[in-house]
């Protein structure tokens, strides 16, 4: 998949996640017309969990609450999958803050990038979207280290050229 294609993906679920949030503002205080409510509304507790769920923030009149305010307010992780290479890409910076309150990243913390052949190891990819996500208050979620498939070259071929299992073991 190209990067257009990717992130047009990505657009779409943003879109498709904004829908589900706004249909879910008025439980929250806030009308149907994105903006948050001025009406105080009262911390509640939810029946299967001890957090309090609040109303959104207030957003000026000059903006509506963005999807990250919103998941934020209702005490939701909203995450997004993240790759390294796209960061210093000012439209893909911002969507990813205005939307998403977490991160995990695609292919950085995969075997075949942290330690690409026996001796080298590579942090510095996974290492950029953690400073991103420190900086910009977000969460990490860590992703698997092995992927079992063929369209994600995951795992090094000086791996997969192991055949002995006690070898095997050893590496990494």
């Amino acid at each position: 998949m190209n990067v257009r294609a990717y992130f047009d993906l990505v657009k779409s679920q943003v879109a498709m996640i904004s829908v589900l949030l706004l249909l879910l503002l008025p439980a929250f205080g806030c009308s149907g017309s994105g903006q948050a409510s001025d009406e105080a509304v009262a911390t509640t507790v939810s029946e299967t969990t001890s957090a309090p769920i609040t109303s959104p923030p207030n957003c000026d009149e000059a903006a509506t609450c963005t999807t990250r305010q919103l998941a934020d307010s209702a005490g939701v992780t909203l995450g997004a999958a993240v790759a390294a290479s796209h960061l210093g890409e000012t439209d893909y910076r911002t969507t990813l803050l205005a939307n998403f309150n977490s991160v995990t990243p695609e292919n950085e913390l995969k075997w075949a990038t942290i330690h690409p052949a026996p001796g080298t190891w590579n942090f510095g990819p996974a290492d950029r979207i953690i400073k991103f996500a420190q900086e910009n208050n977000l969460q990490v979620k860590g992703h698997n280290l092995i992927w079992d498939q063929k369209s994600v070259d995951s795992t090094p071929d000086w791996v997969l050229a192991i055949d002995d299992p006690i070898e095997l073991r050893s590496v990494g």
